[in-house]
């Protein structure tokens, strides 16, 4: 599930699992559909979870200018 944070808009994809190339898939499908390709990058904040963590620096999500901020 994904919100935007200005006008609480929320998109949301089931998945079949929690590995990081699902999860990879999933951010850049739900932010192409909320932001501008021209924009400021997107920062998606998360929980620390394994699948996450491991793509903290991920060049395909740099690429679409979106930055992961992990929390607790």
């Amino acid at each position: 599930m994904l919100r935007e944070c200005a006008t609480s808009y929320t998109s949301a994809l089931v998945l079949e699992d929690e590995r990081h190339h699902k999860l990879l898939d999933a951010l850049i499908r739900l932010c192409i559909q909320l932001r501008p390709l021209y924009g400021s990058p997107a920062i998606i904040r998360t929980d620390p979870a394994h699948g996450f963590k491991s793509l903290v620096n991920d060049q395909l999500l740099q690429h679409h200018r979106i930055v992961l901020e992990l929390g607790n």
